[in-house]
């Protein structure tokens, strides 16, 4: 409080410390020429020191209700009267008022009552729109039909104009502030009269409503208070409050587009400076010598894990995990035919009678069910897919151990599978002279996938064939309908049971043919595998790749042996990842996560 009024009567840099405000010298009475009421703020603020100075300690205290006036309203006019006037408000930072509310019949409703705005204290106002910002939904300004200020003056404008600080990204001015005419019973018609027509002409334009909602009532009364204010207000909200939500959303959207432009930028010129830096080399035999060092035990490593995929994919052995995983998915189906195919035998018999009585024919409900049946065992074959994405995860966290045990741990840190994977492509990205071979070899690893719609369902297709009305005749090989029922209530039971039977015998079969191609994914995880060893440790640009890779992060794999050489690279290399995260930050804030 101090600081604001010093800046406001040019007096130079505001006291320190206490002692150093209690030996300040203020104008007296008679000394003032201009800003008298400031001047007579700050002397007021002085002389009252001693009665509030022992409370600015920085706790929390209760205060019984019946003392609580003196901690947060200014002192009366008899009090301000006193030469000792005290000031104990002075020492207070916030206060919580905790009572009672005297009417119950409205819950859930918090009503935020602010120091009126017009304070003579500079920065007092702002500080009270700041308590409005993000805080409240709904701003009532309330004017009294008083003799002398019936009417909107200077000070309603300047009201105004500070709301819409506290307005922000808010369009329509009148969706965060209603005007209220306090009018009591007793209060002259005239003045009322006055209020009413002024606020029309000065604030709306002489029509009513036009930018601001005026509501009128007297706040003594609960239930004008209730009918006349409280309810247009909530009426108002419930019709606005989106359309501000609304224009705030987007705000933050602008304004987020905007980081992410700016820091694009910064981006942007961080790396040009940064690749304008010569490249300072080390010892290049050191780095090629362990270079090709890493490359031989990524080969030994890799090795290892296609021989074992190799292996495991010429074993005649049956994959007990994919049986059980196929058996689970069967059984499940089993259970949805045995329970009505999701519907109870019951409501099915009747759906089936009741359209082979509307369709005089079987045939129609027949096809289409067997269609739906044929569907939905195919979908909830997919599940096997949980299985295929555990075997491909192994094969990704069997390959991040490669290069962890390659001497890559200092770079990697304690990362494992996907996620090292996911550290090595992004260290990959940021080398000097690109690694794309590398690069590749890496995202297609992260992107494999092992998918039975894609992979087997194609082969296993055939055995659904059956879930059809028609069969080849043994004796003239030609089409035969094989679900021909009487258009009966037994004719309904007898269709049941028949398509029962074709689904559990379509399951089974491709059950059946499932498991004769339980190799599959051993064989696309070896083929995946054999592919990515080729790639890091035998293709035509892996050689170079490597070395500019080591050369990039030799401080990070290597940093006992090259702790002293080379440290501007060092430092370049962790910028270009710092560069990269700010990046990664960047698209998340663009695509509304959290950056």
């Amino acid at each position: 409080m101090i600081a604001p009024l010093h800046h406001a009567l040019e007096r130079g840099p505001a006291p320190g410390t206490l002692e150093d405000f209690r030996r300040q010298k203020y104008p007296t009475e008679g000394e003032v020429s201009k800003n008298v009421e400031l001047t007579g703020r700050l002397r007021a603020i002085h002389r009252a020191l001693p009665s509030y100075e022992a409370l600015l300690t920085g706790e929390t205290r209760m205060v019984a209700l019946a003392d609580l006036r003196s901690y947060v309203a200014y002192p009366t006019n008899e009090e301000q009267n006193d030469p000792g006037c005290r000031r104990v408000y002075l020492a207070v930072e916030d206060v919580r008022i905790e009572c009672p509310f005297p009417r119950l019949d409205a819950e859930r409703i918090a009503l935020v009552d602010l120091p009126g705005l017009g304070e003579a204290s500079p920065s007092a106002e702002d500080h009270h729109v700041q308590g409005l910002k993000h805080e409240v939904d709904l701003v009532l300004v309330v004017k009294r039909p008083v003799q002398g200020l019936a009417f909107w003056g200077d000070k309603d404008v300047k009201a105004l104009n500070l709301l819409d600080k506290a307005r922000g990204a808010i369009k329509v001015r009148g969706d965060f502030v209603l005007l209220v005419v306090n009018a009591a019973p007793h209060d002259a018609p005239e003045l009322v009269r006055s209020l009413r027509d002024d606020i029309r002409r000065q604030v709306n334009e002489g029509i009513d409503g036009r930018h601001f909602t005026v509501l009128h009532g007297d706040a003594c009364s609960p239930d004008d208070l209730r009918g006349k204010i409280l309810g247009p207000a909530l009426e108002h909200l419930a019709r606005r409050l989106g359309a501000m939500d609304d224009n705030v959303f987007d705000d933050a959207m602008v304004l987020s587009r905007n980081l992410a432009d700016g820091l694009d930028r910064a981006h942007a010129d961080l790396k040009r400076a940064l690749d304008q830096v010569p490249q300072v080399t080390g010892p290049e035999d050191e780095v090629y010598k362990r270079a090709n060092a890493l490359r031989e035990d990524l080969a030994v490593a890799l090795h290892d894990v296609v021989q074992d995929l190799w292996s495991t994919a010429r074993e005649s052995s049956v994959d007990s995990a994919f049986v059980g995983c196929v058996e689970r998915v069967y059984q499940d189906i089993l259970a949805w035919i045995e329970g009505g195919f999701g519907r109870g035998q019951e409501k099915w018999c009747s759906e089936a009678y009741r359209s082979m009585r509307t369709n005089k024919t079987v045939a129609k409900f027949a096809v289409d069910e067997l269609n739906h049946i044929r569907v939905e065992i195919g979908k909830r074959f997919c599940e096997i897919d949980v299985f295929f994405d555990a075997e491909v995860q192994r094969l990704q966290e069997a390959v991040g151990r490669c290069f962890l045990s390659s001497g890559l741990g200092g770079l990697l840190g304690d990362k494992q599978g996907r996620e090292a994977l996911e550290a090595l492509k992004s260290t990959l990205a940021e080398v000097p002279g690109g690694c794309d071979g590398l690069l590749s070899a890496v995202d297609d690893l992260l992107r494999l996938e092992i998918r039975y719609r894609a992979q087997l369902h194609p082969r296993v297709r055939r055995a659904l064939d059956q879930l059809t009305s028609w069969a080849e005749d043994p004796v003239t090989h030609g089409p035969s309908a094989q679900l021909l029922v009487p258009v009966t209530d037994a004719g309904a039971e007898l269709l049941y049971r028949r398509v029962c039977e074709l689904a559990e015998q379509g399951a089974y079969e491709v059950q059946k043919a499932l498991l004769g191609e339980a190799a599959i994914h051993r064989a696309i995880l070896h083929a995946a595998a054999e592919q990515f060893d080729d790639s890091v440790c035998r293709s035509r640009t892996s050689e170079d790749e490597l070395r500019r890779f080591a050369r990039a992060y030799r401080h990070e794999i290597w940093p006992e042996v090259f702790r002293d050489i080379d440290l501007h690279s060092a430092r370049s290399a962790k910028i270009r990842r710092e560069l990269n995260g700010l990046a990664e930050g960047v698209k998340a804030l663009r695509s509304g996560g959290v950056a």
